[in-house]
């Protein structure tokens, strides 16, 4: 096949012969170097970070969004991203169960806050429909996107900041990651391969606590996957969390165990009283004396949920 493909390019005029010739010598050469990267990689962390830097370098330093049509909406993505930027390019999609959830808990009346946006997939689709949306997104380069994919999308009912959600304003250490920029997070207190096998870099973002920053402002449903700032976003929040009546949140045990450094019943002791916490992973409903033994089995067992929701 390829032997017949230079036999074509052979026949083509000088000057396209040489630019395709290049664009096909660039190829075989990048497939080589492809496999040996696959080959030299089992860890799964370390192997998203070769092709994440290897994607890099394939493209060239200036090459920083790629725009993909998916089934919700345009979206720029990172494209060394092999996390979330690999499913929208490849099943053109993105968090469908959590769209799924919001649409039965969103109506035309609602208001939602989304902590922790990365580039709108969560947002826009749901702004799209109508709803009020205000998003915060912590990651510099992140944001950015965000900002570009509100306007690809012609988005006017999206608020966004640049902010950290916090206990109380101050500077945080965080952690960029590049091939899986939905895990950027503040310093982990334990460090863990999971959190640096790509080498991030490490920059200072402005931290706020949510009711003073979002002061005169309600919503119904908040929305939050923030990589284990869950829990000081939470101290930072209770009057947002008293006057909504649906809380979404990831819930995974090695982020509250060497993110935040807590524990289940600290997690908890954020959250004023709600009625019900739905698991969907594990396809239960309990009411609120059993919140505690049900996540600290999950926590002993090390099961992961990308949404919990407490109801009131």
């Amino acid at each position: 096949m390829l032997q017949k493909l230079f036999e074509e390019v052979s026949a083509l005029p000088e000057e396209e012969k040489e630019v395709v010739s290049q664009i096909l010598q660039n190829f075989l050469n990048s497939s080589k170097e492809l496999s040996g990267v696959l080959e030299k990689n089992a860890d799964h962390y370390n192997r998203m970070a070769a092709l994440s830097a290897f994607t890099g370098k394939l493209l060239g330093p200036y090459s920083k969004g790629l725009l993909t049509q998916t089934r919700d909406a345009i979206f720029l993505i990172d494209p060394q991203d092999y996390a979330i930027g690999w499913q929208l390019r490849t099943n053109g999609a993105y968090g469908a169960n959590q769209l799924a959830i919001l649409d039965q808990v969103l109506d035309e009346d609602s208001r939602l806050l989304i902590i922790g946006g990365h580039v709108g997939t969560i947002a826009i689709p749901v702004a799209k429909k109508g709803i009020p949306t205000v998003v915060l997104e912590a990651n510099p380069d992140t944001f950015r996107l965000l900002e570009l994919n509100l306007l690809l999308n012609a988005v006017n009912n999206c608020e966004i900041h640049p902010i950290a959600a916090n206990d109380k304003k101050e500077e945080i250490r965080f952690l960029l990651n590049r091939s899986n920029s939905g895990g950027s997070k503040r310093k982990p207190l334990i460090n863990q391969h999971m959190y640096n096998y790509d080498n991030p870099n490490e920059i200072v973002v402005q931290g706020y606590a949510l009711d003073d920053y979002l002061q005169g402002q309600v919503f119904d449903t908040i929305f939050m996957d923030i990589e284990g700032s869950e829990y000081f976003a939470l101290k930072g929040m209770p009057r947002l969390l008293q006057q909504c009546s649906t809380l979404i949140m990831e819930f995974l045990p090695h982020h509250l165990k060497h993110v935040a450094g807590i524990t289940v019943d600290e997690l908890l002791a954020t959250l004023p009283a709600f009625e019900t916490l739905i698991i969907p992973s594990l396809k239960i409903e309990v009411p609120e004396a059993e919140f505690s033994s049900t996540l600290q089995r999950m926590y002993d067992n090390n099961l992961g949920d990308d949404g919990i929701i407490f109801v009131r």
